[in-house]
């Protein structure tokens, strides 16, 4: 299926984003984290799950990595690029869209939900691209979600939070902000 996405004008550049928008930005600009969920990884794949309810987003991120996404859920979504672009575009189920990327060529964006339904992607990078993989900056589990954890067990220094009865999500608890959450299956 093709990609629904419509390019908006560039209204504004990354200079007139609101301060907490370009500091964050400015932050991230290394964040190899690009799901909210790592599913799984081996020596070849990242496989990554995006969940986002209305008005939830996922902050910048760095893509250098080739990759594909595919929607799961049809909605619709706006996406900030580092050179000032804002795109929205509306998905229907099975839009899918590969991106590949020269050595140091790469893409830093954000994602954020702006329909009425809970948008859900899935990612798969390919970790034998031209660049290597980014350290994996963030915890990128949408905040919303821990407000209502169920259970925390610790077991060898693994924090593992059952949230409103999906899948657990785990997190190594010596830094969790160097890691990004996973599934267990």
């Amino acid at each position: 299926m093709a990609l629904s996405m419509k390019a908006k004008k560039a209204e504004r550049s990354e200079a007139a984003w609101p301060r907490a928008i370009a500091e964050e930005f400015e932050k991230n600009r290394q964040n190899g984290c690009v799901g909210t969920t790592l599913l799984s990884e081996d020596d070849r794949v990242r496989v990554w799950d995006i969940r986002l309810k209305p008005g939830e987003r996922i902050g910048f991120h760095r893509h250098q990595l080739d990759y594909f996404w595919t929607a799961m859920t049809a909605g619709n979504a706006r996406s900030r690029y580092g050179d000032g672009r804002i795109l929205e575009g509306s998905y229907v189920v099975g839009d899918t869209q590969h991106h590949v990327y020269g050595p140091g060529e790469f893409m830093v964006h954000d994602l954020e939900n702006v329909g009425d339904t809970t948008l859900v992607f899935a990612t798969v990078e390919f970790l034998g691209s031209a660049n290597e993989p980014l350290k994996q900056l963030h915890h990128f589990v949408p905040m919303l979600f821990f407000l209502h954890v169920d259970k925390i067990h610790n077991d060898n220094e693994i924090l593992i939070l059952y949230v409103e009865n999906k899948l657990p999500v785990i997190g190594c608890l010596n830094n969790v902000d160097d890691t990004c959450s996973k599934s267990l299956k």
